[in-house]
């Protein structure tokens, strides 16, 4: 299973951003004003951990080096990282000793304005009831005792006093293999990040219920492209500029269950959010700058309806959901014929329809062949000829 948890403490928070009561009218200027206070204060530093190239009996992985290269540049472009803040540890540098003398450093020097962004991406899992991250060098033989402990990350996080903190963690479930004296329990990313449900000023994002796992889609996690897409603006809900911890789970809880099921139609994967006890209000998590399209393109997300592409046979199709339509013309329509009386179909599964007639040469690339009476090689060539 891959887990990638993100720790982030997101500028000062100001408890008059409730959630419960957001300002409304003239207050949305006020509402505004404080959500930019918010986001620039501090200095950013981020520690992006990925860890793909396992051994034996850990199976290998194959988007964690990925989604950290894509937090790095979301947290660059819509986060307000500065790239030289942006460490990035990945596969045989990332041992339990390397990742702790960069946690405790970064820790040591943020102050209580700060932002401090934490990613682990790799196997993870419940061990004897205990959540333990994999590293590079653990040893299944022993992994409690050579594996990071999410406790002791908790503890860390909470040692000094730093403003703000969202633990993020997407399980991809690809599969740890059981070796001897090694057997993860309980692998949802609910569960693993049980450990940190009651860390003081914690929002927790978690990939998946119990009993569901994350999946990927080619390069990345659906959840990891989603919350990308999120922060880039797609969770911009009230248009204000800025993307706040309330509107990225909206966006996750929406976007998440239909993009999964895009990739396996029985696949069931829904977002989950803990708040702790002492959060109030949101967290200003992101600022939209237009700087959306180039990043991302190539990251899983569900088609709107309407939305049109273009196949390898040039061929123009527009996206249709599985609904109930109405197919037919009204009587009154004009030059209608009689076979065109209005009855309700059932589109069962999701479809692309040509927006044009196929033309010969479109069939030709698909089929193979072109079997029309009125083709340059069929019966009909003459009338056509030319």
């Amino acid at each position: 299973m891959r887990t990638l948890a993100i720790l982030s403490l997101l500028g000062t928070f100001s408890p008059t951003l409730s959630a419960a009561d957001p300002p409304k009218d003239v207050k949305d200027a006020e509402w505004h004003k404080q959500l930019n206070a918010q986001f620039g204060k501090g200095t950013k530093r981020a520690l992006l951990l990925a860890i793909d190239e396992y051994k034996p009996p850990l199976d290998p992985l194959h988007a964690c080096v990925n989604d950290a290269n894509l937090l790095t540049e979301v947290l660059h472009l819509y986060c307000g990282f500065e790239r030289d803040n942006i460490t990035v540890v990945m596969n045989g540098d990332a041992t339990k000793q390397n990742i702790a003398d960069k946690l405790i450093a970064i820790v040591k020097a943020s102050k209580p304005e700060d932002t401090v962004f934490v990613s682990f991406g790799g196997h993870g899992g419940l061990i004897d009831g205990r959540s333990i991250l994999c590293t590079f060098d653990m040893d299944p033989k022993k992994p409690l005792e050579t594996g990071l402990s999410s406790d002791a990350i908790r503890e860390l996080l909470q040692s000094k006093k730093i403003a703000q903190k969202i633990l993020y963690i997407d399980s991809c479930h690809s599969g740890a293999a059981n070796g001897e004296g090694f057997k993860l329990q309980g692998p949802s990313s609910q569960e693993i990040s049980g450990p940190f449900a009651k860390a003081s000023g914690l929002i927790t994002l978690a990939g998946c219920r119990r009993n569901q796992t994350c999946i990927d889609y080619k390069k990345h996690g659906v959840f990891t492209g989603q919350f990308a897409r999120g922060l880039a603006g797609e969770a911009d809900f009230d248009k204000n500029g800025i993307v706040d911890s309330d509107e990225i789970y909206r966006h996750l809880i929406m976007e998440v269950p239909l993009t999964a099921k895009l990739v396996d139609p029985k696949h069931e994967q829904i977002p989950v959010r803990i708040i702790g006890e002492d959060v109030v209000g949101v967290f200003a998590m992101a600022k939209t700058n237009g700087k959306i399209n180039a990043l991302l393109g190539k990251l899983p997300a569900r088609p709107k309806v309407g939305d049109i592409i273009v196949n390898a046979a040039g061929m123009k199709l527009i996206y249709l959901p599985s609904d109930a339509v109405v197919v037919g013309s009204p009587k009154m329509e004009y030059l209608r014929n009689d076979d065109e009386a209005q009855q309700p179909v059932l589109i069962n599964v999701p479809i692309h329809m040509g927006i044009h007639v196929v033309t010969q040469d479109q069939y030709l690339k698909v089929m193979g062949k072109n079997p029309s009476y009125y083709s340059a090689d069929g019966p009909g060539s003459d009338a056509v000829k030319g």
